[in-house]
């Protein structure tokens, strides 16, 4: 388990510098590099909420990125 964190931790920051957005990066992780690079060509905006509307993206995906960030504010709101 802690290689694989890691390994992801890794992955995570080189879509970070690819894509400069950690939300944009969350999409590419759950749906890989190549499709998000497609779906950005195609997109008329860059906003990631813009792409996950568009439904240019898996309904995984488009579920992905809300339920992280939503775990995240709920981890942050018990820490206080």
């Amino acid at each position: 388990p802690m290689m694989s964190a890691r390994a992801a931790a890794r992955y995570l920051k080189f879509l970070h510098d690819r894509f400069q957005d950690w939300p944009l990066s969350l999409v590419a992780y759950n749906a890989g590099e190549a499709r998000v690079q497609a779906a950005l060509a195609k997109a008329e905006r860059k906003n990631v909420w813009a792409l996950i509307d568009s439904g240019l993206l898996p309904e995984e995906t488009r579920a992905y990125v809300p339920a992280v960030l939503a775990a995240q504010a709920l981890a942050s709101d018990n820490r206080d």
